[in-house]
């Protein structure tokens, strides 16, 4: 099994589509780190969704497919999870705040403190 870290650290590096016109993404986390592109583009091509990037030996892919993909592709055999991709606000002490990433959108739980 595959430490959670990795995926967390994926999911932190790679940019989420930002245009609600455009496909959500999902993450794809197979099995085997000998899966290959090639067959999960085989594999998914009927659900009408296509790899945008691939990491094979992590066993994970970043897929473009509408929001059904998830329920559909888990029948896929090795396919282990399918999450969405998504980006991640990080904060960094002692780099300065901007504007777009303020307490108003992280979870209450969280400590804040600007730097300005």
């Amino acid at each position: 099994m595959r430490p959670a870290y990795c995926l967390a650290l994926l999911v932190a590096a790679i940019p989420a589509a930002e245009s609600s016109a455009t496909a959500p993404s999902w993450l794809v986390v197979t099995t085997s780190t000998s899966e290959t592109a090639d067959d999960l583009q085989t594999a998914i091509a009927p659900l009408g969704a296509s790899i945008v990037a691939a990491y094979p030996e992590m066993g994970t892919f970043v897929v473009s497919a509408d929001a059904s993909f998830p329920t559909a592709a888990a029948a896929i055999p090795g396919v282990s999870s399918i999450v969405p991709n998504v980006s991640l606000p990080a904060i960094r002490e002692g780099v300065t705040a901007r504007d777009d990433i303020g307490p108003a959108s992280l979870p209450a739980s969280e400590p804040y403190t600007s730097s300005r």
